[in-house]
């Protein structure tokens, strides 16, 4: 069953495979995991507020960079001077982060960054309900491929936490199916649909 993880999760499990590993005991954590932000609308602002504004996190992620279109709009004062801007994706390919977390939406050219950074060794993190969608399948054999991670828990369940939970939660347990409404969308369009007989 596929994984998913925000970019904190990769950082812990990262830690986590440090401890378990033979002689770890002696391991020194590594630098922390720089990670580049495709996106900074809404959900993008507040993933960098995240990165940039816990303190826990400071040792274990770091935000190097932020593309979005029209870059020079959407600056924040609040982003460390540090941070690179661009609206160019290959200054984020050049700068080899970690991590990419997309959250640009829609399936071009997103998917096509996604697969820039995958090839590129990187592993990408996104909310994208529609390219996972539309190239999910595609998307996560190429990440298998490359070695790197593909997570999407953000796209799921309004993020819940739901992937982690059944992953982590239910491992012992044979998974048969899943049932139910993950979604505050689709709830309201199948409750109006109930209670009015609408048809699709």
């Amino acid at each position: 069953m596929p994984q998913a993880q925000n970019p904190e999760q990769l950082a812990e499990g990262r830690a986590a495979a440090q401890k378990q590993e033979p002689g770890a005991e002696s391991l020194t954590p590594g630098p922390p995991l720089k990670v580049a932000l495709l996106g900074f609308g809404t959900v993008g602002a507040s993933v960098a507020r995240i990165l940039v504004e816990r303190p826990e996190l400071a040792n274990r992620l770091r935000l190097t960079h932020v593309f979005n279109r029209g870059v020079s709009r959407k600056r924040a004062d609040w982003v460390p001077d540090s941070v690179l801007w661009t609206d160019n994706f290959d200054d984020v390919l050049a700068g080899q982060p970690d991590v990419v977390v997309e959250v640009v939406g829609g399936v071009t050219p997103a998917r096509e960054w996604v697969t820039q950074a995958i090839r590129r060794g990187m592993s990408v993190v996104t909310a994208n309900k529609m390219l996972l969608a539309a190239h999910g399948p595609e998307l996560l054999r190429a990440a298998a491929g490359a070695g790197v991670r593909l997570r999407f828990e953000a796209a799921v369940g309004g993020g819940v936490p739901l992937i982690h939970g059944v992953r982590e939660g239910l491992a012992g347990d044979e998974l048969t199916g899943v049932a139910g409404i993950l979604n505050g969308t689709c709830n309201y369009i199948l409750s109006r649909m109930f209670a009015t007989g609408e048809a699709m």
